[in-house]
């Protein structure tokens, strides 16, 4: 299988879609792919390899942009960070 496969594979029965990402940006994430049966990709943010599934697909796509695009500082994007709104806790 190759890797635009996997890529479609993974996104084959969910409701994300790649509508908002460039061609270039897509091909990076493809090229940090790794693995046939389980695709996995190292994320920048966290450190470490993470299994892909579509919601860390599209996620590692918006950190892409963010990093580069945008030129966010990487230790200003975090994933699910506890917010306080009085007493209740969200993640975010």
């Amino acid at each position: 299988m190759t890797q635009p496969d996997i890529i479609q594979t993974i996104l084959k029965d969910s409701n994300y879609h790649l509508d908002l990402f460039d061609a270039s940006e897509i091909q990076s994430l493809r090229q940090r792919t790794e693995g046939k049966k389980t695709p996995i990709t190292y994320c920048p943010i966290r450190g470490k390899a993470i299994q892909l599934k579509p919601e860390e697909l599209i996620r590692q796509l918006y950190v892409e942009r963010l990093l580069n695009r945008y030129h966010y500082p990487r230790e200003r994007v975090r994933f699910e960070h506890l917010v306080n709104f009085g007493r209740e806790r969200q993640i975010w």
